[in-house]
């Protein structure tokens, strides 16, 4: 079994929807992707659920995420490429690039597939120092985000 399919065992295992934080850093998501969509195409790497993918601002909502049991749980309006095929005018990668997961295996979904933006959102002590390979950094805002900071960035491909 997937190790995250444990995670996924039970739905919304990190209470993502009943927290204040992860309610705030949804609305953060979606607000910044606003501002520089709406988009054709949009991928979300590391799509949990779902719960943020679906309202990303995009006629065609695509995640990828690891995890089947998470995956299986995805909304109507996002779909599952299997494989991920073309480009992509926004590529979200939330809480991806830490090191206990493959994040270079994340990083190079993105740089294959964003054609126009990417926006990435980490805890900002657990990063892996890579998303500077992504492109250039247009937009930032970092903020509480439970005990931690959480640090979001928009980058121009």
């Amino acid at each position: 079994m997937n190790p995250l399919d444990t995670w996924y065992s039970q739905p919304d295992p990190w209470g993502y929807q009943t927290n204040n934080h992860d309610i705030n850093r949804k609305e953060r998501l979606i607000m910044l992707a606003n501002f520089f969509g709406p988009f054709e195409r949009c991928l979300d790497i590391g799509a949990g659920e779902g719960w943020i993918t679906k309202d990303y601002p995009a006629k065609e909502i695509h995640g990828y995420e690891k995890s089947d049991l998470a995956a299986a749980r995805f909304p109507p309006n996002v779909g599952r490429p299997i494989p991920i095929v073309g480009k992509y005018d926004l590529v979200c990668a939330t809480g991806v690039f830490y090191a206990h997961y493959p994040w270079d295996i994340f990083l190079g979904l993105v740089k294959e597939h964003a054609s126009k933006y990417v926006l990435v959102s980490s805890i900002r002590d657990w990063e892996v120092e890579c998303v500077e390979q992504i492109g250039t950094e247009i937009a930032r805002q970092e903020y509480p985000y439970r005990e931690f900071i959480q640090c979001t960035r928009v980058f121009r491909v």
